[in-house]
C-alpha cells in the first residue's frame, strides 16, 4: 500500500512533481499492443526536446521508458526493458 499512497499523494500530471505517462500511453493510439513499442521513446524524446505541445514537462533532463514483450504460445516467453534517456 505504500506505493499506492505515494501515487495518490503525488501530482503525476505533466506539470506535477512526478510526471508519468505524459503522452497518454498506447491507449491514446487505440491500444496497438506490441505494434506501438516505439511510442514511449518518441514521447520521451519530444519531452526532452521541448516539443510536447500541451503536455510539456517543465525543464526535463531525464526520461525513463519501460516496455514488455510476451509471446503467449507454448512456453510464454517474455522480456522487460528499461531505457534511461538524458539530455546533454
Amino acid at each position: 500500500m505504500k506505493g499506492l499512497n505515494i501515487l495518490l499523494s503525488t501530482d503525476i500530471s505533466p506539470t506535477g512533481k512526478l510526471p508519468i505517462n505524459t503522452g497518454g500511453g498506447q491507449i491514446s493510439a487505440g491500444q496497438p499492443g506490441l505494434a506501438g513499442g516505439q511510442m514511449n521513446i518518441i514521447e520521451a524524446l519530444r519531452q526532452l526536446f521541448g516539443e510536447a505541445t500541451g503536455r510539456q514537462v517543465p525543464n526535463p533532463s531525464t526520461a525513463m521508458c519501460t516496455g514488455i514483450g510476451v509471446i503467449p504460445y507454448v512456453r510464454n516467453w517474455g522480456s522487460s526493458a528499461v531505457l534511461i534517456l538524458e539530455r546533454g
